[in-house]
């Protein structure tokens, strides 16, 4: 059994199966290559570097020696996603490699909640990271809106698709890599929705160009009153003649 196993109460382990995992890590006792060694893994992971927390006053009730105000020890937090379910027991011996803590499962199963954490979006009592601090290896994307922001680009999209003559998924991408950036990110993570959107629509205009090249129907009621009346003007006609 691992070091990092042993000793410990098995309630503290995490149970059960998860796709996202959060490792701490500290530089100075992590191996100058750990980055490396995770890129090898073949994992896609997400980090960022932690240097200006400091610990509060809630700490140091907790633990005499934080000082509140104090910096804390510069750390990674690490997220790692896998594209199936992994235990912990198949996570630990990827972070006992970069001598990273005890991995923990992501709870909410979305992780966009703690990559807004890992730049403490949502506590505003905390160091504000930029977004610059995070890094996205082996094809992990980095997201972190909220799912009002998620509403409001979808339809901003709509709208657009609906009066534009894009009708294929690569030209939208194209268009939006260079003139919405926004919309371009949000694609990359929302790209069967918005592909779907678009064959839909190019499907309903197809349809509608059908119907309107299908000549109109004929309308037989409106045939017989027309000639019954020419029949009627002619009788009419042959009246006055006598």
């Amino acid at each position: 059994m691992s070091n990092k196993t042993e000793g410990k109460n098995l309630f503290e382990i995490p149970q059960g199966k998860a796709r996202g995992w959060k490792l701490l890590l500290y530089p100075d006792s992590a191996p100058e290559d750990w980055k490396e060694i995770l890129d090898e893994a073949c994992v896609k992971y997400v980090c960022a570097l932690h240097d200006k927390d400091k610990w509060d006053a809630r700490d140091e009730k907790k633990n005499p020696e934080h000082k509140a105000g104090d910096l804390k020890k510069a750390h990674y937090h690490i997220l790692l996603l896998f594209d199936g379910p992994k235990t912990y027991n198949k996570v630990l011996p990827l972070a006992e490699k970069v001598n990273a803590k005890i991995p923990f499962k992501m709870l909410d199963g979305d992780p966009k909640g703690f990559m807004r954490y890992m730049l403490h979006l949502d506590q505003p009592k905390k160091h504000q990271y930029s977004e610059e601090v995070l890094e996205a290896h082996n094809g992990a994307v980095i997201d972190i809106s909220k799912a009002d922001d998620e509403d409001v680009i979808y339809d901003e999209i709509f709208a657009f698709l609906e009066t534009s003559e894009i009708h294929n998924f690569y030209v939208f991408q194209k268009y939006a890599r260079i003139s919405k950036p926004k919309w371009f990110k949000f694609s990359r993570s929302h790209s069967y929705q918005i592909a779907c959107l678009i064959k839909a629509k190019h499907e309903f205009i197809q349809e509608q160009e059908k119907q309107n090249e299908q000549p109109p129907e004929t309308d037989v009621s409106k045939l017989v009153a027309q000639a019954t009346q020419a029949q009627e003007n002619e009788v009419i006609d042959t009246l006055k003649k006598i």
